[in-house]
């Protein structure tokens, strides 16, 4: 479903980082997706790790790291590394903007039977990398509606081995409509390359059931969503929050996607605190009591 407009989520700094601004406890998050589980001879794995914590009352920083691997039933193929630190900032009760520093990094395994075919695109290496830059806000309208923007890859990168490869930046635009439990997210994305599909439409919805549960789905041009999530209580005050995700591709028969998030948060809550003005007095001039006169005749 549509992820650019929640907030207050550590994986958020993949998305928009002026999301994480909602975290507001000392919190470390683990990730795997399965993407395309059931085809025959393709092994695809994804695992992110993602640690964030408030600092004073109006900012978030947060380091995460994440790793897709490629390959078959028996080999490793290609490898993607990102490394990112955000921070998340608090200008107004209604406006919060985020940014991001990323490392891109992406590497292939190549056998002898490849080298062998005299390919020059690897003579030199079998990887690359590139920094870049992302950069979001949320925009709380009014007492329901929040408008969210993000740029990813702002700054040009070029991970080409051999020849120019260059990440392409993606515009993020997000509007959320949310009154008591429930939350109705539209989202688009907008690629700025020259290949493949430029935009995606995404929607998203959310029913918070209790406390403890929480359901979603959500919808995008080539695949439906389904999960739920859970948040307990353990070692006392700490919460541990568990996420699943359950995809179907659209355009591909026999394969589902599998995601999995564990959250744990713990430590004092960090909130804004109202600023209280303070009118001056006067002070009452004391008067002391000389008690009543009594007179004897």
């Amino acid at each position: 479903g549509a992820y650019t407009t929640y907030k207050g989520r550590g994986d958020l700094v993949f998305y928009n980082p002026a999301g994480i601004r909602g975290i507001e406890r000392q919190e470390i998050s683990f990730f795997y997706a399965r993407p395309f589980a059931g085809l025959n001879n393709v092994d695809f794995g994804l695992t992110s790790v993602c640690l964030a914590m408030p600092l004073y009352t109006k900012g978030v920083f947060a380091v995460a790291y994440s790793q897709f691997n490629a390959g078959d039933s028996k080999d490793k193929l290609y490898q993607e590394y990102m490394i990112i630190g955000s921070l998340s900032y608090r200008l107004s009760r209604k406006f919060f903007v985020g940014f991001s520093l990323k490392n891109l990094t992406h590497k292939f395994f190549i056998d002898e039977r490849s080298f062998s075919l005299g390919d020059e695109t690897f003579d030199s290496s079998t990887n690359a990398s590139g920094n870049t830059f992302d950069f979001g806000l949320n925009w709380k309208l009014s007492g329901t509606l929040t408008f969210a923007f993000s740029c990813q890859n702002f700054i040009k990168a070029d991970v080409g081995i051999h020849d120019e490869d260059i990440v392409p930046s993606i515009l993020k635009t997000g509007i959320e409509w949310r009154k008591g439990r429930i939350a109705i997210v539209y989202n688009c994305d907008i690629r700025a390359q020259k290949w493949g599909q430029k935009n995606t439409i995404s929607y998203g919805f959310e029913w918070d059931i209790s406390r403890v549960l929480s359901f979603r789905a959500g919808a995008t041009d080539f695949e439906k969503d389904f999960g739920f999530g859970i948040n307990t209580k353990i070692f006392g005050d700490e919460d541990l929050i568990i996420d699943y995700n359950y995809s179907i591709p659209s355009e591909i028969s026999g394969a589902t996607t599998h995601r999995i998030a564990l959250t744990l948060r713990r430590g004092e809550i960090r909130r804004a605190q109202p600023q209280i003005q303070q009118v001056p007095h006067e002070e009452e001039e004391y008067v002391p009591d000389e008690g009543e006169e009594i007179i004897i005749e």
